[in-house]
């Protein structure tokens, strides 16, 4: 039979305080029951830790339109996975990463404009292998992870020593040009021949050759 509301009666909560602190026992595993079996070279060699992004699978899928054209073998995920996870490998002991002490010094703000600030729309990206620092939008880099970011220069040459073709200077924000060669957008941006189009991924710097043809006819204020 139902009761009325009325007649609930709610119990009060009663608490002792202590006057000591029970401690916790602290427990630790038995030595016997820990076992530790690293990786051995083959299982590290068959060890794929690389994973594609959004830009990865981009670019794979032009260039498969492209080798399809040329009724060549179609390059699988898997694949290109492997094939990246041992160029980054084999790059990163050539080059092992910055000391703490480097690392802050170098990573000052992006290369190309000079500023550090950002928005989250348009990040610092640095690249894992180099280190160099661009904003997404001065780089043209969109729709990546921050976490494993690379460069065009090292993820296309990680191991090839490339120069920019508009300076005598190495390293910067290079970026592949239309010609096959290599120039750092930092200086791209200041020369009215060359062209830049960051809007698109995987878009070469156009205009390099006319930027040096161009430059050979220049004379300083003193020759003239």
């Amino acid at each position: 039979k139902a009761t009325s509301t009325d007649n609930i009666v709610l119990h009060q909560a009663e608490f002792k305080p202590l006057d000591y602190v029970m401690k916790a026992r602290s427990y630790s595993l038995p030595e016997k029951f820990v076992k530790y079996e690293p990786n051995n070279a083959e299982q590290m060699d068959n060890r794929v830790e690389y994973e594609m992004d959004e830009e990865d699978l981009s670019w794979l899928e032009e260039e498969n339109k492209r080798r399809e054209l040329k009724k060549m073998k179609k390059i699988e995920e898997e694949e290109f996975e492997l094939v990246v996870d041992r160029l980054e490998k084999k790059s990163y002991l050539k080059n092992p990463p910055l000391t703490a002490e480097e690392s802050d010094d170098k990573h000052g703000g992006c290369c190309i404009c000079g500023k550090a600030e950002f928005r989250d729309a348009n990040v610092i990206l640095y690249c894992g292998l180099c280190q160099i620092g661009v904003h997404q939008v001065c780089y043209g880099a969109h729709h990546v992870s921050e976490a494993n970011w690379l460069c065009r220069k090292c993820k296309l040459a990680p191991e090839e020593v490339v120069r920019c073709e508009l300076c005598p200077l190495r390293g910067g924000a290079l970026k592949p040009t239309t010609e096959g060669k290599w120039a750092d957008v930092s200086c791209a941006v200041w020369l009215p021949e060359v062209h830049i189009d960051n809007a698109i991924p995987f878009k070469a710097i156009e205009g390099v050759d006319e930027a040096l043809r161009s430059s050979e006819q220049l004379r300083c204020s003193v020759c003239k």
